[in-house]
């Protein structure tokens, strides 16, 4: 079941009684990660308002990250003067923009909590990563022990009978149309996501949705050394690549920078954004003061490298067992119901 109690408290959005989309692990293991019956909790429409990304370039885009405003969370975490890590919120996501455009439902990034972007297009996928200041995007980063970096996680749009965590979240279809898949990877001060085309979350496809454990580097081959304020559109479809100027505040997280390093976090609540779809632009994340632009003299080959990173973790090989947190999630939300 996704997150139902006939009579609970309602997440706005959903049908009556429903808080998330996160199923209930157990019966997915027991049936070989396939849930027969209906979702009790499926919205009208899908993928819902406020959790639809997309890319465009450096510094337009939205993500998904954890729902400030998400009823399970302010309880569970917010109200309590902590903050989630990624992967404590997977079910329970919002999209966050940067840029003018907002997705439908959408609520703006805070101003400096993405620190460096690559935008990488290709003819059957566009995909993001970089580096991000947890303390301003309102998440932990806290290790759960020394070395031990568990924090990461995956949002996809894997359906509910096939036990995807966020099976309401998907694509914005107005900027990709036609392609309907992304899957998402974050933690320890990193992120990634790529958007692809139909038929591409399998074993070996753009966005495979297997490789959660894995991390960014084994899915997209990229690194995580690029300085604060980097931020570059890559467009192997037409050969160019554009570089933008963004003004950034000081970082409020100190991210780690080897494998063995501790994160400094915040234990400080935050409020729930308030931002409406289209609108309250201005106090989106800083658009960019200046653009230069360098044509190169042919495109770039569609692979992406797959150099290993020599000192930077990689955000989805973060979580050492899936299945006890994904057990350690449940018991969260039941204690939730029975308060």
């Amino acid at each position: 079941m996704a997150q139902f109690k006939a009579g609970g408290p309602t997440q706005p959005g959903l049908p009556a009684g429903c808080l998330g989309s996160f199923p209930n692990m157990t019966q997915c293991k027991a049936n070989n990660w396939f849930i027969g019956e209906p979702d009790p909790c499926k919205p009208s429409q899908i993928p819902l308002p406020g959790q639809q990304v997309y890319i465009q370039d450096a510094v337009n885009f939205c993500i998904n990250m954890p729902d400030p405003q998400s009823l399970f969370l302010q309880s569970l975490f917010y109200s309590q003067n902590s903050l989630p890590t990624f992967v404590q919120a997977e079910g329970y996501v919002r999209a966050r923009c940067m840029g003018s455009y907002i997705a439908p439902g959408a609520i703006p990034l805070p101003v400096g909590a993405i620190r460096t972007a690559h935008v990488v297009r290709t003819a059957t996928y566009m995909q993001i990563h970089g580096k991000m200041d947890c303390a301003a995007m309102g998440i932990s980063c806290e290790m759960s022990a020394p070395g031990a970096y568990d924090d990461g996680g995956q949002y996809d749009d894997v359906g509910f009978s096939h036990c995807g965590k966020e099976p309401y979240s998907g694509v914005d279809n107005i900027k990709h149309p036609g392609w309907p898949h992304y899957v998402e990877m974050g933690g320890n001060s990193e992120y990634c996501m790529r958007v692809c085309a139909a038929g591409t979350q399998d074993s070996g496809g753009a966005c495979d949705v297997r490789l959660d454990t894995a991390g960014c580097t084994k899915l997209m081959g990229v690194q995580f050394d690029a300085p604060d304020g980097t931020f570059v559109f890559e467009d192997r479809v037409a050969g160019t690549t554009k570089t933008f100027d963004v003004p950034l505040p000081e970082v409020k997280t100190t991210a780690p920078a080897t494998t063995t390093t501790t994160t400094t976090t915040t234990t400080t609540a935050i409020e729930p954004a308030t931002a409406r779809p289209g609108k309250d632009a201005d106090i989106a994340s800083v658009a960019p003061t200046s653009a230069k632009a360098a044509t190169t003299s042919k495109a770039a080959p569609d692979a992406t490298s797959t150099k290993p990173a020599a000192s930077s973790a990689n955000a989805g090989n973060l979580k050492n067992e899936c299945a006890s947190k994904s057990l350690s999630l449940a018991v969260l939300a039941a204690a939730f119901f029975l308060l």
